[in-house]
């Protein structure tokens, strides 16, 4: 006895059947057969667009909902943990946020827009630290890459003159005589 196995050739579009080549007994024979489980698949594009929408009305607690049952069906889905981050960070969730831009990550590591994510809960979180080593693995072409190198070296600095408060009385001493000379300047020109 023979097994039968399935070679799919491909499925045909807009229709609900697949083109199954089965060999065996029955060689040469193209079988319509294996109508495509169309509710799995229409499920998974309702309930992606179900926490789409929600998120884009700004109930986030629905779409977190939404997206996580979508990840229980599917969890190689890394736009589902993208999108549950996003709206988890929306939340002020930011460690399970962060959790799932990490997964998300790990699925794809290229993928700008959940590292990006990931920066905002690192840093929403005051773990400046791990955020900028996070920004190092970001492709510098990324569109918000200029920004957040720009927040990290600010909040940087500004933890420099924090711990040193001589370095900031220095600062605002060397503004006043700077002013000083350019009123001075500007009265001596103006006559």
């Amino acid at each position: 006895m023979q097994k039968f196995t399935t070679k799919a050739l491909g499925t045909l579009r807009n229709t609900k059947f697949s083109v199954v080549w089965v060999p065996g007994y029955f060689s040469g024979i193209l079988l319509l057969i294996f109508i495509l489980p169309q509710a799995v698949f229409s499920q998974v594009d309702t309930t992606y667009r179900s926490g789409y929408l929600q998120y884009q009305q700004g109930h986030f607690d629905s779409a977190v909902a939404s997206f996580t049952q979508l990840l229980i069906a599917h969890p190689e889905k890394k736009e589902g943990y993208y999108n549950r981050g996003l709206s988890l960070y929306h939340l002020n969730r930011f460690k399970e946020a962060q959790n799932d831009f990490n997964t998300c990550l790990q699925r794809d590591s290229v993928f700008d827009d959940a590292r990006f994510m990931k920066v905002l809960a690192l840093q929403a979180q005051d773990n400046w630290e791990a955020a900028s080593n996070e920004i190092k693995l970001m492709n510098t072409n990324y569109a918000g890459y200029n920004e957040l190198k720009k927040r990290i070296r600010y909040h940087n600095i500004s933890v420099i003159l924090s711990r040193n408060w001589y370095y900031m009385i220095a600062i605002m001493f060397m503004f006043v005589i700077l002013v000083g000379i350019v009123a001075k300047s500007y009265y001596a020109i103006k006559g």
